[in-house]
């Protein structure tokens, strides 16, 4: 038995995608467990996937943002103690620009819907992105969130950029991205090649087929 278990729904990679590259970038013991609703998984105190649970305490943490931080801890991928308020504000402005990106996509039918939504609220968020990297990057050199040191913000960055690229078309999203959160671009870049999250990137979709809406009228 692993110490940690993380669990979703087993056909993509979905909100699940930032705790699953977590554990594998920290090369952690860890379990996947499909989800199953008809099934005792849980307890009591979780209602929602994705969800770690950790064998020091058996409880699963559930909704997001919970999860996240929980594991980061856990992993030693969370942010210093005194930056922690802003890692959680950047979590958040993150986490919400994909979900906001998510509903909208499902009513898109058209290309210059999509272009109109990656050119005004994407790429406004963006830049509130960019503003919070600027500031993490005073504490240290690395292209990080908070320089050298890789935390759940960066991670939760790759499932933002993988997520929108996905919804919209690569080559658009990743124009936008580039122009209006460089440093945080960048960051993503360097977690996306590094050899453990590329080789996990490869075993499922981001999302599954069903929710890439009209993507062929989304093609760049």
């Amino acid at each position: 038995m692993s110490p940690i278990k993380v669990t979703y729904w087993p056909f993509a990679h979905g909100r699940a995608l930032t705790l699953n590259l977590m554990c594998e970038y920290a090369e952690a013991d860890y379990e996947f467990v499909d989800f199953n609703p008809q099934s005792k998984v849980t307890t009591a105190n979780n209602f929602a996937v994705p969800a770690v649970q950790f064998d020091d305490d058996g409880e699963w943490y559930s909704q997001l943002m919970v999860a996240i931080t929980a594991l980061g801890k856990k992993l030693n991928l969370s942010v210093k103690d005194e930056n922690e308020l802003k890692g959680q504000n950047t979590l958040t402005n993150i986490y919400d620009i994909a979900c906001e990106a998510f509903s909208k996509r499902t009513g898109f039918k058209t290309v210059e819907e999509a272009n109109g939504f990656l050119q005004t609220r994407f790429s406004a968020w963006c830049e509130t992105i960019e503003s919070n990297y600027k500031w993490a990057s005073k504490n240290g050199d690395g292209p990080y969130w908070e320089g050298d040191n890789v935390s759940y913000v960066d991670f939760i960055m790759i499932h933002l950029i993988e997520q929108v690229a996905f919804m919209y078309g690569k080559d658009r999203t990743m124009a936008v991205a580039e122009s209006k959160m460089p440093n945080a671009f960048n960051a993503y870049k360097m977690l996306r090649k590094s050899t453990k999250v590329e080789a996990f990137m490869g075993t499922k979709p981001i999302f599954p087929d069903y929710l890439s809406v009209n993507a062929e009228l989304l093609e760049a």
